[in-house]
């Protein structure tokens, strides 16, 4: 009698949270288990294993039914996948992220002509390259809750469909309104294919096997970016700029075709809640003629509400500005992936300068970031084996920081590549050794963006603090943390270059550090995750105007003769800073209440 009314009462509370009824309510529906009509019976992620058997969690719960048929392995877990399945299923992402990449470089390549055609200056034709980043900084705040509750299979054809229609636009387009507009359109469609690719690896591999599949991801953001000026710098002498998104429409239209073809559901709580859906198609039964019923045990609602895609987009700021760790690996990433675009811009200016280049050989150029890139996966595949030789005794790879040892020696290269590049690019040194340079640079980014998404994916999934305070996010918020840094910066964008004429560059960046000094004052001193995030805002608000005029001023102050040499190592000097802020906080991550010393470390 006693075990009857424990396993009453555990139905009960299954109910409630499967069914969203109130304890009242159900006890008065079912007072006694002989006078349902029906039984639930509970399904955790369990039921996805190979190992699960029906007939054993029936006899957990002391149910006896007539007759059991088998699911066979339709709902596995996909941690469970053959590699060769797992193999398929990737397909289509990777393409995916290729071409998201693919398509934020090869808009570049299109400057002189649509300058030309529009009669418009370098800085109206780069607000297509911002409002392509708005895109890949908000839209997968708001794609988050869809993509984690009702699945990833739509959530990537739907941003397929996105994505192609905005390249047709920008394909088609006679004005240059028209071409901002398909710009942004495809900056929300290209979002989802890099940012969530990341949380699909996370979804079919455990930590022990990521490093293979994350280390192809980076390849293919990293090669992707490469490839979208290597090609474009040809298509746009031979077919003129129109072929530049023709080629990528025709592109994103059989990659999207593959996702709808090829891609599967890789959430897990999606594929249990199928599976339960599938049971129920043809009720069991008992021997006393009660049919049952199978509940998903998950902790999730499936109305799409304003206040669930409020929280996403909250969830990583907040994210951001309590976890040390996570603002400064982002810092990390962002930081390099700016000096990348940056170094991307100024390959055109150089190679035809300097060098004589045409467009195509400008393009040309960009194979030696792919190949840096290839290089440095292969060293990320290579260093797990080499690690376990070398250091046996201490288990490496066996925690996230360990993965952090062979990207602190490898990220070197690419202050190392900024200053070989700016030293050599000159007419009397052959254009191989820039070129040279360029791969440097490429394989340190490389190693950065593996090392923050490889940490990241491991660290946030088992901290017991973190659990305590935010729950256990999944893969594709994770990702969104990357994107999430320059909000603050976004806000001042538009006020920067307007102070920085009006009132000078050392007033401008005199206002700009005041103003992160407030945003300081206002993180230490918060006593609630509200204050806390009001303050990152108010920092980055003041980053912008700080970054904004001092390479400026740099290159008003210093003689023509040395601007090369004072402006690499401003460069290099950001790049220091932000390795010495990641070690900060790297030590100090096991101290309690450690953020508020190193907002005080900050502020001095």
């Amino acid at each position: 009698m006693i075990q009857e009314n424990l396993q009453n009462q555990e139905r009960l509370q299954v109910e409630e949270k499967v069914l969203g009824l109130s304890p009242e309510t159900l006890s008065q529906n079912s007072s006694s288990t002989e006078t349902l009509s029906e039984i639930r019976v509970p399904l955790g992620l369990e039921a996805l294993e190979p190992s699960f058997s029906l007939s054993e969690h029936f006899r957990s719960f002391n149910v006896d039914v007539l007759r059991i048929r088998d699911e066979g392995d339709k709902f596995l877990s996909p941690f469970s996948w053959s590699r060769r399945k797992k193999t398929i299923t990737l397909l289509g992402p990777f393409m995916a992220s290729t071409l998201a990449a693919y398509a934020a470089g090869a808009y570049a390549l299109a400057s002189e002509p649509l300058r030309a055609k529009w009669d418009i200056s370098e800085t109206l034709f780069s607000i297509g390259i911002s409002l392509f980043v708005v895109g890949f900084a908000f839209t997968p705040m708001i794609l988050a809750p869809i993509s984690e509750t009702h699945g990833r299979y739509w959530t990537f054809v739907g941003s397929g469909v996105v994505f192609f229609l905005g390249t047709l636009g920008c394909a088609v387009t006679e004005s240059y309104t028209g071409m901002m507009i398909s710009r942004l359109i495809t900056g929300n469609g290209a979002a989802v294919f890099a940012t969530l690719t990341g949380g699909v690896v996370s979804d079919l591999y455990c930590k022990e096997d990521r490093n293979t599949p994350m280390a192809l991801y980076s390849m293919t953001i990293m090669g992707g970016s490469s490839l979208g000026p290597l090609i474009s710098g040809t298509v746009v002498d031979l077919l003129g700029w129109r072929w530049i998104f023709f080629i990528q429409v025709i592109a994103i239209g059989i990659t999207t075709t593959t996702l709808f073809l090829l891609f599967e559901e890789t959430r897990s709580n999606v594929l249990l809640r199928r599976k339960c859906l599938s049971l129920n198609a043809v009720p069991f039964k008992t021997s006393a003629g009660k049919l049952i019923y199978f509940a998903p045990v998950t902790e999730e609602c499936l109305k799409i509400e304003i206040s669930i895609i409020w929280r996403s987009f909250v969830f990583p700021l907040r994210l951001l500005g309590t976890e040390p760790i996570v603002f400064c690996f982002s810092l990390w990433a962002s930081f390099a992936w700016a000096i990348m675009y940056m170094q991307f811009s100024s390959i055109g200016l150089v190679f035809r300068r300097v060098y004589g280049f045409d467009n195509a050989g400008v393009g040309a150029v960009y194979t030696a970031t792919i190949i840096g890139s290839i290089i440095g996966i292969g060293i990320s595949l290579l260093q797990e084996p080499v690690m376990k030789q070398v250091l046996s005794h201490k288990k490496p790879l066996s925690t996230p920081e360990q993965r952090l040892l062979s990207p602190c020696i490898q990220s070197i290269l690419l202050p190392i590549g900024l200053l070989w590049f700016f030293m050599t690019a000159r007419p009397d040194i052959s254009w191989i050794s820039p070129c040279l340079a360029l791969g440097s640079c490429s394989l340190g980014i490389f190693s950065i963006y593996l090392a923050v998404f490889n940490y990241l994916a491991d660290t946030y999934h088992g901290v017991t603090t973190w659990k305590d305070q935010f729950g256990s996010p999944k893969g594709a918020f994770l990702g969104i943390t990357n994107d999430s840094y320059p909000l603050g910066a976004i806000m001042s964008t538009p006020f920067s270059a307007y102070i920085s004429d009006r009132f000078g560059r050392r007033l401008c960046i005199i206002i700009g550090n005041f103003i992160m000094i407030i945003g300081v004052i206002f993180q230490c001193a918060s006593t609630d995750i509200e204050t806390f995030i009001g303050g990152r805002i108010i920092v980055g608000f003041g980053i912008t105007l700080a970054l904004a005029a001092a390479p400026v001023l740099i290159s008003e102050l210093v003689h023509l003769r040395h601007r090369v040499l004072f402006g690499s190592l401003y460069n290099t000097s950001s790049y220091l800073g932000t390795l010495l802020a990641g070690w900060v906080a790297f030590g100090s991550y096991r101290i309690p209440r450690a953020y508020r010393r190193r907002r005080v470390i900050q502020w001095m």
